[in-house]
């Protein structure tokens, strides 16, 4: 009798903890080496080795260590990031997430960090299209918790980690048109959304979309009576060095702080900070924001295009001319050949209604005609400015 016992607990113990690996290794199959990459600075780099992932229905963490994405996967539940998590998009990779109801599609939370490459920057490159469940972000923070009553305690939104993105097609989808794109989870019952984090993209195309939270940067105030009346999150810092940036909110900001209620704060709600949005010297960041509500001052170098206005376009080098060129189709509307310079930056240029293309070009002196700078080159085919044709 006791060794019939004892073989049943041998194997429900078995049991058990064969059931545990499933549920936290459901995406990892055996490793793979010397995997190229592109880093942070544009130079390729080889990952001597990676774990290969596979796409699973279950809620999955992966902890500090190099993964990479190398075909067709889904995951139906969120991937939290536990350590530093790097992750290779391997060209013409397909990575798609999508989170649990109040959880980020991917949880980045705390001081963990989550770095996404790409192998190329040309249209094979794979791509990462993360979407959180009902309030949660895209990438980051989710939602807080949401009792509805006085008597449960709620809890804020969850406060993004670091993310960096160096390459890749990524897009970021706020939960329910509440969370942000990539940043702070909304706020539960009354409580404040959460805090953008340290999000830094180096290449690539991001596209992150927030409904009451940012595209990038805070979570909403929690909900009570249809309204967002707890505090939005803090627009945290947002550093963009490279690659194309696009970010849109709802009712909240393309880039910085999260929102109370109506997109200005009423009910009781409000903004949180603003956050800082940096554009490194040399950098070559192009970005694309719905409404920008972040101190802009880090903004050295790079084109910002906004609420139907060139916010930023910087000079440098230093004693370039330069010359904005409006085009309507392929017919010259206007040309600005000498836009307000403040402290080194174009500012507040409007861009006429009609416009289809715009030409930013950096010449040595318009006496030479000598260009510093091939023309950078942006289009809107009636659904918003993109960069290139």
């Amino acid at each position: 009798m006791r060794k019939t016992f004892n073989k049943l607990l041998s194997f429900t113990i078995s049991a058990v903890m064969m059931v545990s690996l499933i549920t936290i290794l459901p995406s990892m199959v055996s490793a793979t080496t010397n995997i190229p990459y592109i880093d942070e600075n544009g130079q390729e780099q080889i990952c001597s080795n990676a774990v290969e992932l596979i796409g699973s229905d279950a809620a999955i963490t992966l902890e500090s260590g190099w993964y990479l994405a190398s075909s067709i996967l889904n995951f139906l539940n969120t991937i939290t990031v536990d350590g530093d998590v790097h992750i290779i998009l391997a060209d013409e990779c397909e990575l798609t997430i999508n989170g649990d109801s109040g959880k980020s599609g991917i949880n980045v939370q705390g001081t963990n960090a989550l770095t996404i490459y790409a192998q190329s920057n040309d249209s094979s490159m794979g791509s990462l299209t993360s979407t959180g469940g009902k309030g949660g972000a895209g990438i980051g923070g989710g939602e807080g918790i949401f009792s509805g009553s006085y008597d449960i305690p709620s809890t804020p939104g969850g406060s993004c980690g670091i993310v960096t993105i160096n390459g890749g097609n990524v897009k970021a989808n706020g939960g329910a048109g509440i969370g942000a794109g990539i940043g702070g989870g909304a706020g539960g019952w009354r409580f404040r959304g959460g805090n953008g984090g340290a999000i830094t993209v180096n290449g690539g195309v991001v596209t992150a979309i927030g409904g009451y939270s940012a595209g990038i940067g805070g979570g909403a105030g929690g909900i009570t009576s249809s309204m967002y009346d707890g505090l939005g999150g803090d627009g945290g810092v947002v550093t963009i060095n490279g690659g194309v940036v696009i970010a849109t909110g709802d009712r909240g900001v393309g880039i910085g702080a999260g929102v109370g209620y109506g997109g200005g704060g009423g009910a009781g709600g409000g903004w949180g900070a603003t956050g800082t949005l940096n554009m490194s010297e040399n950098g070559n960041g192009v970005v694309f924001a719905s409404s920008v509500l972040a101190n802009t001052e880090g903004v050295a170098d790079g084109i910002i295009i906004s609420e139907g206005k060139i916010l930023f376009a910087t000079t440098t080098p230093d004693k370039a001319d330069i010359i904005i060129a409006f085009y309507d189709g392929g017919k010259l509307i206007s040309i600005e050949t000498e836009p307000i310079i403040e402290n080194g930056k174009i500012e507040n240029v409007e861009i006429p209604q009609k416009s289809t293309t715009i030409k930013i070009m950096l010449w040595n002196g318009l006496n030479t005609m000598q260009p510093l700078r091939e023309a950078r080159t942006f289009t809107n085919d009636g659904s918003g400015w993109k960069l290139g044709k």
